[in-house]
């Protein structure tokens, strides 16, 4: 009997877990997901904004993490900065260049347990970030410092999960509609007088005027959020409200500020949306074509895509495989959950 060969078996195809990110991305420009999540592409990653707001997130979450009761001395007191204003005194940190040491005469603006953690988190994020220019991690750090100490100082604390571990950067998982999702939350707050817990994405911004009720309220990205995080409870504990936790990037002027909503306010529009996007994402594969969203204005929103040169201009420059592949939106390990 003449050996044959061993027949193959097709790989079966790993259902694809999308992210609020992912159906944004969609959304925003088909030609950009495709270098994102088909071709695992990624690209310079220079805009200030991009970096400003990684290395906010990075800073916040360090101290979330190692002072989440903070509250218990600082809940309710007056920050110092309302007494500086008042004194006519200079709110902005101001760094002597040649020792890296603060000015002795500036009155700090901020909680001292936190004011000392200012050069550890420099170090941590350019350790991190070699790329990353000291003065935009110098700002970011302020930025978390001052929102953290407001957040304490808002009577709120990082909640703690089953074990006991802070909810920083907590992982959701779940089907919206028919969809396979997965959310990463910045971190879930209990209000110590109120006692009610707030799932909350924190956020460095110039534009908080923007996020009004209604904003968050229908946003997509805190609408999965409300789908996901009750499936969660056995873990994370239950969850009263979603929403924004809002840190102005003004340096003369500090400003922090949460938008939140009931949890329990669940629409079936998201799911909608969510279903649409797939569509027209599966509609673009069956015809291999992944047009440019190039708008009306020249900056919409090309001035914002990192892949802008290469697929304008052809230019390569900065354009290599990403190293987020597979990445934590494709590990689908449902299991953890």
């Amino acid at each position: 009997m003449a050996n044959t060969a061993p027949v193959q078996q097709p790989e079966e195809k790993k259902e694809e877990v999308w992210s609020h990110s992912r159906i944004a991305t969609a959304q925003r420009c088909a030609r950009q997901f495709k270098y994102i999540y088909r071709d695992h592409l990624t690209g310079p990653g220079d805009f200030a904004a991009m970096k400003r707001g990684n290395a906010v997130d990075a800073a916040f979450n360090y101290l979330a993490e190692k002072y989440p009761d903070l509250c218990d001395t600082y809940g309710f007191t007056e920050p110092e900065y309302l007494v500086s204003i008042r004194l006519g005194k200079n709110m902005k940190p101001i760094k002597n260049k040649k020792t890296g040491k603060f000015k002795e005469d500036h009155i700090e603006v901020t909680i001292p347990e936190l004011a000392a953690e200012r050069e550890i988190i420099h170090q941590k994020i350019l350790a991190a970030q070699p790329g990353y220019e000291p003065d935009l991690v110098e700002h970011a750090a302020e930025i978390a410092i001052h929102g953290y100490a407001t957040f304490a100082r808002k009577g709120y604390r990082i909640a703690r999960d089953v074990d006991g571990k802070p909810l920083v950067q907590v992982n959701l998982f779940g089907r919206v509609g028919e969809t396979l999702m997965r959310g990463y939350a910045d971190f879930i707050a209990e209000h110590m007088k109120t006692g009610e817990r707030t799932l909350f994405d924190g956020k460095a911004t110039g534009a908080i005027p923007g996020y009004t009720e209604g904003y968050v309220r229908h946003a997509p990205q805190t609408a999965i959020y409300k789908i996901l995080a009750p499936r969660q409870e056995k873990r994370i504990g239950r969850i009263d409200r979603v929403g924004f936790f809002l840190m102005g990037i003004a340096q003369t002027k500090r400003q922090e500020v949460e938008v939140t909503v009931p949890a329990k306010e669940i629409s079936d529009e998201i799911i909608k949306s969510i279903t649409l996007v797939r569509a027209r994402v599966r509609l673009y594969e069956n015809l291999d074509y992944w047009p440019r969203e190039v708008k009306a204005a020249h900056e919409s929103p090309c001035k914002l895509c990192d892949f802008a040169a290469y697929c304008l201009e052809g230019n390569a420059a900065g354009i290599r495989p990403s190293d987020r592949y597979p990445s934590r939106d494709e590990e689908a390990e449902i299991e953890w959950y």
